[in-house]
């Protein structure tokens, strides 16, 4: 039998030895501290650089060009790996410690004997500030107790290191709000306060729980530690969480334009099915990246009113670290959003991220319909609990819904989570990026749907010049030496925006307008000639608002009119001409892609036809001058007879 003692004839290490061994330890364990306190300012100081440059793709997502917004991800990714390494070295480090540490102990039971050894240990450890310098890096090496911190009661946390706690821990005085004030926003779980953090506005969630047993608080403040480290253009910012009794709350940044479900119900709001198509794609960017953690970071109460929607339109997933707080409800299904909740959930059954994808089926319907989940169809929860759980009920698509949209929702509202997708193969998938596409350009330019498609899947704003070379290239023309080319003026003036930088873009949604009004695209520059032929038009003012309209032709004489853009739809004209009583009025002109002009029940072939045939009835005498397009050309005339292609005493003034 082995006996564990000291044997008599265990050889002894002298005591002068020992002396030195000690000393060594102390002296490498030492240097471990150190290390240590320096990884934890070097982690800090690149938590600060990741958050400035993830902030500067927030805020300045839409005005930076796709080179600079790459630049930037790659900037993200490569602080992301230096973080990561800095996250092994530290703990390599802490194991380091915890070995010398042993190695220091075993040295004292040999120099001290059994007598006195817990007593002498904890004087050689106090006396070399090792324990204090250890604790402060390693704070678990104590149980989860409350404690004192400023004037509050909070909690330690046993599995967040002392600086990540410290990150996101706010002192409930740092927190500025007016209680009294109406709330922004509501749900189950808490109010939504404008407020202000550090000199900076923010959103506050007083949540409605403030009295979580320790094991709930723990697993929350583990979700909070997983948020701080959260950076995606795509998830709300969480700026920090209050764990204080009585004043539990989570602080994020400010989504001025509100939820989605404020914008799709908003009457005085007429949101595109683009628009709301986009919005689908961020909430699924935003998820994919949620659920792309180890493990998957559950959602659980995805729905409209926790999609937030910034000053650039862009959707960011919010209340999206509430799942400890959520199962202190029992009732869950009915305090939370029973009409968003995949049928395992309503049926309290074991579920995983699939659940998500489920809500996010009934998001897309409502996205399209601008209605709420099944309309008010049911009079009670049991009533909608025995509906969708054991008769499959869902919401009704409308018949004029696209195919691949459909599809979508109806996969991702499946029965059987195993067969929804996963948003990573959503996002990767690209089917919302078609259906943004094909949203925006009809089916009668399949060519122009085609080109974006291949030239530009997942972009709506694309650089003029990479566009012109692109599209020259597609469609088979040449781009003329002559960078003022009256074709490439007039179809400039069409497409391209100038963005806050001063930079030329075309944007998705331009480029389809112009395709309905002057379309279908074909081979060749056939489209570029139309476009001219336009333009030129006496009276032809394009794309301007009605109330402009007759702001122009107030005072004129009667006749006066002019030919513009319907504001309505893409693709079809409106007349807006000074009657003989001196009243406004407007006529709108159907037409599509390919189609014909259409004034009541009577058809033309082109517009022009049209205005020639209505002269007299709709009393059009005076085409107004003075249109941009007027001005442009006028230039370009004046250009060519400098040149000697045209009698300068033959152009006008």
């Amino acid at each position: 039998m082995l006996a564990f003692h000291r044997s008599s004839t265990t050889p002894q290490t002298s005591p002068k030895v020992l002396e030195e061994e000690m000393e060594d330890i102390r002296g490498r364990l030492e240097m471990r501290v150190d290390q240590l306190s320096k990884l934890e300012v070097a982690l800090m100081e690149t938590f600060e650089k990741l958050d400035e440059v993830v902030r500067r793709v927030i805020l300045q997502e839409k005005e930076l060009n796709q080179r600079e917004q790459t630049k930037l991800m790659w900037e993200i990714e490569d602080l992301e790996k230096e973080e990561l390494s800095i996250e092994v070295k530290y703990h390599e480090k802490r194991l380091e410690i915890v070995k010398l540490r042993q190695d220091l102990r075993k040295k004292i039971f040999e120099r001290q004997g059994r007598k006195d050894d817990q007593r002498s240990i904890l004087t050689t450890l106090q006396s070399s500030n090792f324990a204090t310098s250890y604790k402060q890096v390693n704070p678990r090496d104590e149980p989860s107790t409350p404690v004192s911190r400023n004037g509050s009661t909070v909690y330690t946390d046993v599995n967040s290191d002392d600086f990540v706690f410290a990150q996101w821990n706010l002192n409930p005085k740092e927190i500025e709000y007016d209680k009294s004030s109406k709330p922004i926003g509501s749900g189950a779980f808490g109010d939504v306060y404008r407020g202000r953090l550090r000199g900076k506005e923010v959103a506050v969630k007083k949540l409605v729980f403030q009295e979580l047993d320790e094991a709930t608080m723990s697993e929350f403040k583990k979700e909070c530690a997983v948020m701080a480290k959260l950076r995606h253009p795509n998830i709300i910012l969480f700026m920090g969480a209050c764990i204080a009794v009585g004043n539990l709350s989570m602080v994020v940044e400010l989504m001025p334009k509100g939820s989605v479900f404020d914008r799709l119900h908003d009457d005085k709001i007429k949101l595109g099915l683009m628009t709301r198509v986009l919005f689908a794609k961020d909430t699924a960017l935003g998820m994919a990246c949620l659920h792309g953690m180890t493990p998957p970071f559950l959602h659980l109460d995805l729905k409209s009113q926790n999609l937030l929607v910034d000053d650039n339109w862009t959707v960011k997933v919010s209340d999206f670290g509430l799942s400890q707080i959520k199962k202190v409800e029992k009732t869950v299904g009915k305090a939370g959003s029973p009409l968003y909740m995949a049928p395992e959930m309503l049926l309290d059954q074991g579920y995983n991220e699939k659940a998500d994808v489920y809500s996010f089926g009934i998001v897309l319907w409502e996205l399209y319909t601008h209605l709420e989940p099944y309309n008010k169809a049911f009079k009670s929860f049991d009533e909608m609990l025995e509906a969708v759980t054991k008769k499959g009920r869902r919401p009704d698509i409308p018949e004029d819904c696209p195919l691949k949209y459909k599809d979508l929702m109806q996969q991702c509202w499946n029965p059987d989570p195993q067969y929804r997708p996963s948003f990573a193969k959503i996002v990767s998938s690209h089917i919302l990026d078609e259906i943004v596409i094909e949203s925006t350009i009809s089916p009668k330019n399949d060519i122009g749907r085609a080109f974006w498609k291949e030239k530009y899947l997942e972009k709506t704003i694309v650089d003029w010049k990479d566009f012109l070379i692109s599209f020259s290239r597609s469609i088979g023309f040449e781009i003329p030496k002559d960078p003022e080319d009256i074709k490439m003026q007039c179809l400039k003036e069409l497409i391209v925006r100038r963005s806050n930088q001063g930079k030329d873009e075309v944007h998705l949604e331009d480029f389809g307008k112009m395709l309905e009004w002057f379309g279908p695209l074909e081979k060749g520059n056939s489209i570029l000639k139309r476009i001219e032929t336009q333009l030129r038009s006496k009276g032809f003012y394009g794309d301007i608002e009605t109330g402009d309209a007759e702001k122009l032709l107030n005072g004129k004489k009667t006749g006066s009119y002019l030919v513009r853009f319907s504001t309505r739809d893409p693709g079809c004209y409106a007349i807006t001409v000074l009657s003989k009583v001196g009243a406004l009025k407007h006529y709108r002109i159907t037409h599509k892609a390919g189609g014909r002009y259409i004034l009541g029940t009577s058809e033309y072939d082109s517009l022009e036809a049209l205005i020639k045939a209505h002269k007299k009835d709709l009393h059009l005498k005076l085409p107004l001058g003075g249109s941009r397009y007027e001005s442009m050309f006028i230039a370009d005339e004046k250009k060519l007879a400098s040149q000697g292609y045209m009698d300068q005493s033959q152009i006008k003034p």
